[in-house]
This record gives structure tokens, sequence and C-alpha cells, in this order.
């Protein structure tokens, strides 16, 4: 069995004129969600094998953050570059290549293909993910290269505003 953590960052700041839309980071809403999302995958014994991020600075903020909350070396996150402004096809290419000792894979990203890939993987009517908001899938398989479109069941969807706060 395999599970599939799908989390997007938490809220960002607004772009400046100035700046990149890679380097924005979290506001305080969005450190507090992730900080409550942390805390309850921790409660629901949600453990990673690893952790794969996006490089974007929010994304790699809320990987940190989460990390911390579900107890898994920070140092040991890994920074997918590909994950930044991914497709789904590029996304699902990522998942496919997940080291098979791996059983549980929180990864960290941006909408909308975040939101496209969840739906995708498991046929649920999922919407929009929201900032802050994760996404629990599962499948039945061996092989991380055996997920493809449907292969995956829905577990569980985390928003910001449903999270209580422990």
């Amino acid at each position: 069995m395999k599970k599939l953590v799908l989390i997007r960052h938490g809220q960002a700041q607004e772009a400046s004129s100035d700046e990149k839309d890679i380097d924005r980071i979290l506001t305080g809403k969005g450190f507090a969600d992730v900080n409550r999302l942390g805390r309850v995958l921790a409660s629901k014994s949600l453990t990673p094998d690893v952790i794969v991020s996006s490089n974007a600075e929010r994304a790699a903020l809320t990987s940190n953050i989460i990390a911390e909350g579900v107890k898994y070396d920070i140092n040991q996150i890994r920074h997918n570059d590909v994950l930044y402004n991914a497709s789904v096809r590029n996304m699902l290419d990522v998942v496919n290549s997940f080291r098979e000792a791996w059983k549980t894979v929180f990864v960290i990203g941006h909408n909308p293909s975040l939101s496209y890939l969840a739906e995708y993987l498991s046929n649920a009517e999922i919407g929009n993910v929201s900032p802050g908001g994760a996404v629990v899938l599962r499948a039945e398989v061996e092989f991380w290269n055996e997920i493809s479109q449907n292969t995956m069941y829905f577990e569980q969807y985390y928003s910001p505003d449903t999270i209580p706060n422990i």
C-alpha cells in the first residue's frame, strides 16, 4: 500500500512589483495554518518516509513547518524544481519515480496542478485545495509507477477552515 499526501503551500503574500513569484513567502495566517496542519497530520499518525517540495520559497517554508510538526528531519526534505508550475503529467512523473521503499510520501506544491492531480488520481470531486490544505490518497499497489488515473482512493481532505486547534 502507498499513501500520497498532497499539500498545498500555506497562504502566501501577494507579489510586489519587484518580487518574483517564486520568492513569495508565507503570511502570518499561512504559517499558523500550516503549523496546525502539521500537528493534525501527526495526530493521525501520518508520518512520511520522505517529503518532496517545490523549490518556491512558500513551499519550502511550508515543508519545513510540516516536517517539524510530524517530527521529520528538515535536512532530509527533497526540493524538486519540477513541482513549481508543474503540469499534472509532470507531477505524475515525479510520483511514478518515487523509491519503492517509500510507503508514505508528502508532496508540497501549488495549485491548480495539485488539485487536478488529486482528482485525476482518485476520481474524487475535490475542487480547489485551499492554501495550507492537504489531500490524503492511498493506493493498493506495490510500485509507485503503477499509479495513474483512478488508481488511488480518496481518504481525507484537510482544510484550514476545518482543522481543529490542537
